[in-house]
């Protein structure tokens, strides 16, 4: 393994460990910042809870990444292929990517 690539695992290491550390030393709540050991300990006992869940949300991230690219190309093509369609979409497009989600 590179030094680069040992040398991140280290790094994450020591944040994990330090958020463990300061969770329990500063005893913050468990709703508020939940410590890497309470996290752990909860994504194995809600397993199948969170693996049913887990299935749902990936079906409807492929789904929306199906849609978006149904739309999404045809309307590039559109646009590409005659100008006068995207002066009239670019403003709405523009005006779409400035919207905060």
């Amino acid at each position: 393994m590179s030094r680069a690539r040992c040398l991140t695992f280290v790094v994450v290491g020591i944040i994990i460990l330090s958020w463990e550390i300061l969770c329990r030393v500063f005893h913050v709540p468990a709703f508020i910042l939940p410590s890497p050991a309470r996290i752990m300990y909860t994504a194995v006992v809600q397993a199948p809870l969170l693996s049913s869940n887990t299935a749902v949300t990936a079906l409807e991230i492929l789904a929306g990444i199906f849609v978006a690219l149904s739309v999404a190309f045809p309307l590039a093509t559109v646009m590409f292929a005659k100008p006068a369609v995207e002066h009239a979409l670019a403003p709405f497009l523009v005006a779409s990517q400035a919207i905060p989600v």
